[in-house]
């Protein structure tokens, strides 16, 4: 048995476009990422589910502030972080299937060593695909009801730079679509 490495927590949208079309290949995204995820030694949560904006927000926010029966976080053995969201968005930001949109920069900052301090100086992937496609007219620019960073984390002196430990895979194209077979960025990720 393989050695829990980290947690990962998945978020994958699919959901119905105003023109009747679905956002294609998330499910199949999903699947393989969570299945890479395992055979690497992650513990996987979250899910192929349909999240609002705020939906997103708030299990980022409960995962990384997760704790044991003890209190501990539950990150304080772990050593890797990785959190993947498959969605539509437009550049800098991905979409709850509410069409709101949260900020990329946001969510570098709720795991940032500041609001994510048991994982303070270890890795942190983040992989986004955000396909804006061809219908813009779902996506309405209002964050103003997506809860703020300083509404769900508490002030902290920062020790590190807050990306020292982050990297972020994002794939946004302007004009583009996701395909049948998923898409590109995270075929990456489990090409055989």
């Amino acid at each position: 048995m393989t050695e829990t490495r980290g947690r990962a927590l998945l978020i994958s949208n699919e959901y119905k476009l105003p023109n009747g079309s679905y956002r294609k290949g998330s499910e199949h995204d999903y699947r393989n990422m969570r299945d890479l995820l395992v055979k690497l030694g992650f513990v996987v949560v979250g899910g192929h589910q349909n999240y609002t904006a705020k939906e997103m927000v708030e299990a980022i926010h409960r995962e990384t502030q997760l704790v044991d029966e003890t209190g501990e976080s539950v990150y304080k053995n772990l050593g890797v972080f990785v959190l993947m969201i498959t969605s539509h968005g437009t550049e800098g930001c991905v979409a709850g299937v509410d069409g709101k949109l949260v900020k990329l920069s946001d969510i570098s900052k709720m795991v940032s060593a500041r609001n994510f301090p048991a994982m303070l100086g270890k890795p942190k992937l983040l992989v986004i695909q955000a396909c804006a496609g061809s219908s813009r007219e779902m996506l309405l620019d209002t964050t103003d009801s997506v809860p703020s960073i300083s509404e769900l984390s508490a002030a902290a002196p920062e020790p590190l730079p807050p990306t020292s430990d982050l990297e972020v895979t994002s794939s946004a194209p302007r004009e583009g679509d996701l395909y049948q077979t998923g898409s590109d960025v995270i075929q990456l990720f489990y090409m055989k």
